[in-house]
């Protein structure tokens, strides 16, 4: 079955999408850069969260292609009816090749409001970005896609003239 452009969109895999090994599963996954954003791992949950942070250049995550008719399962598997994450659509980079990024729309699931008070998140909880350590514990992961385990985003040039 053809692939349909109109029913296809990209999703940032930052937490369980990376450490379930979701990109055995899926076709054309790529590395992206999420500025403007902190992942923010409290030892107390086995996920990270991602908070707005404009202070913060940002982090790697993965890029994943999914058909729109995958949201409701991606929905309930990240929480959304319970109240957990909602998803919102952000600017992000996507690696092209060694050296360059080009910039894309992708969705992205981020803790709501009552998620954020629940778990006491701020910007100070975790600013060394603790979830890479969950990544490092996984060599094929790692092996695949070593920028994972880069905690800014100082060779990625202009990522800062996002909107």
């Amino acid at each position: 079955m053809e692939e349909n452009e109109e029913d296809i969109d990209l999703i940032v895999g930052y937490g369980t999408f990376i450490t379930n090994k979701m990109f055995k599963f899926s076709k054309d996954v790529k590395i992206c850069f999420v500025p403007k954003c902190r992942r923010i791992y409290i030892t107390s949950e086995h996920f990270p969260f991602a908070l707005d942070d404009p202070s913060n250049e940002g982090f790697f995550a993965l890029l994943f292609k999914v058909e729109h008719k995958e949201f409701k399962r991606l929905d309930y598997y990240e929480g959304v009816d319970a109240g957990l994450f909602y998803r919102k659509k952000v600017s992000i980079l996507v690696k092209k090749d060694l050296t360059n990024y080009v910039k894309k729309r992708a969705f992205i699931y981020l803790p709501t409001e009552q998620s954020i008070s629940d778990h006491n998140l701020t910007l100070d909880c975790d600013k060394e970005d603790g979830w890479i350590e969950k990544i490092r514990a996984i060599p094929d992961v790692c092996e695949k896609f070593p920028e994972l385990l880069e905690k800014n985003g100082k060779n990625i040039p202009n990522f800062s003239n996002l909107d």
